[in-house]
C-alpha cells in the first residue's frame, strides 16, 4: 500500500479473489471503491457462474452496504465536530490576539504613512536648499546670454554650440526639477 492511504479488506478470500472494499487517503471525505485480484478467476466459465458469483459477493450484500453508511456517517459526523472544534478555537483566539493585530496594523499605516511624509518634506527641503545655492550662478549665467551678443562669426558658434546648449541642459535640468522660470520684470 502506498504511504498515507488506508486500506480497509474484507480479510477473507471469496474463491481464489481478495475484495478490497475501499481505499482512502487520510482526510479524505469520499470513497472510491477499488477490488484487487489475486488470481484472475478463469476467462472459461459461463454467464451463470459469474453472475451466481457476483450475488455471493459480499460487498454487494444489503447488511454489509448498511453498515459502511454507518462507517461513513459516523466518519462524517467526527469531521463536522473537528470543524466545529476548530471553527471555536479559531473564534477564541481572534478574540485573544484580533484587537491586538488591528493595533498593529493600524499602528504599521500610521508610521508608513508619517515616513512617507518625512521623506517627501525632507526632499523638497533639500531640493529647496541646492536650488537656492544654484540660482544666483544661473541667474547671472541668463543675464550674460541676455547681453552678450557675438560680434563675430567665431563668436556666434560659440555662443551656439556651448553656451546656449548649456542654458538649454540647465533649463531642461530646472524642469525635471519642477522649477518654473517666473519673469521678473
Amino acid at each position: 500500500p502506498a504511504v498515507g492511504h488506508r486500506y480497509v479488506s474484507l480479510g477473507a478470500a471469496i474463491g481464489k479473489r481478495s475484495v478490497v472494499l475501499y481505499a482512502e487517503s487520510e482526510g479524505d471525505e469520499a470513497a472510491a471503491p477499488a477490488e484487487k485480484a489475486e488470481e484472475s478467476p478463469p476467462a472459461a466459465e459461463d454467464d451463470k457462474d459469474t453472475a451466481a458469483e457476483g450475488a455471493d459477493d459480499i460487498t454487494n450484500s444489503p447488511v454489509f452496504l448498511k453498515k459502511k453508511i454507518e462507517v461513513l456517517e459516523n466518519e462524517i459526523a467526527e469531521l463536522d465536530e473537528a470543524i466545529v472544534q476548530q471553527t471555536e478555537a479559531q473564534k477564541a483566539e481572534w478574540a485573544e490576539w484580533g484587537p491586538q493585530i488591528e493595533r498593529m496594523r493600524a499602528e504599521f499605516q500610521n508610521i508608513k504613512r508619517r515616513t512617507n511624509d518625512e521623506r517627501d518634506s525632507a526632499e523638497n527641503s533639500e531640493r529647496a536648499q541646492i536650488l537656492g545655492r544654484i540660482f544666483p550662478a544661473t541667474d547671472n549665467f541668463d543675464r550674460a546670454r541676455q547681453y552678450v551678443k557675438p560680434k563675430t562669426e567665431d563668436e556666434a558658434r560659440v555662443n551656439d554650440r556651448y553656451i546656449a546648449a548649456v542654458g538649454e541642459k540647465l533649463d531642461a535640468a530646472f524642469s525635471e526639477l519642477g522649477v518654473v522660470a517666473i519673469d521678473e520684470r
